[in-house]
């Protein structure tokens, strides 16, 4: 298959094409100068970041030894198990003893037996 023929060229043209002036080496120059300058300031400001951020770390306060702290968490723990323990025995003994004193206090009904015909013992 034939290649596709190519566009005829246009005989009249709205713009012609102009060389572009190279720049010079003096403005080739004051560019890389001002490159340079920002590295540079680009460079010292991730010095200064690097020493604040050192100060920082060396300024950071060393960790305790929890040990004596956890012991004395202990010990607390130990202690209000101990007290809720005695205050769920005393609550469980203030129960029974609830119920003990209910029971004295109601009448006791005698169970009547069959040969009893005394209409007394009918009422106690």
């Amino acid at each position: 298959m034939p290649p596709p023929p190519s566009p005829t060229p246009s005989t009249s043209s709205s713009s012609t094409a102009r060389p572009v002036e190279s720049p010079s080496f003096s403005v080739l120059c004051n560019m890389l100068a001002n490159l340079r300058e920002q590295m540079n300031a680009l460079w010292e400001g991730q010095l200064s970041t690097h020493q604040m951020l050192d100060e920082l770390w060396q300024s950071r306060p060393i960790p305790q030894d929890n040990a004596e702290v956890l012991e004395c968490l202990d010990t607390i723990e130990s202690l209000l198990q101990r007290v809720i323990e005695r205050t769920e025995s005393v609550t469980e003994r203030r129960m029974v003893e609830m119920v003990q004193e209910r029971e004295t206090r109601r009448p006791r009904v005698e169970l009547i037996s069959e040969s009893s015909t005394d209409e007394d013992s009918l009422f106690r």
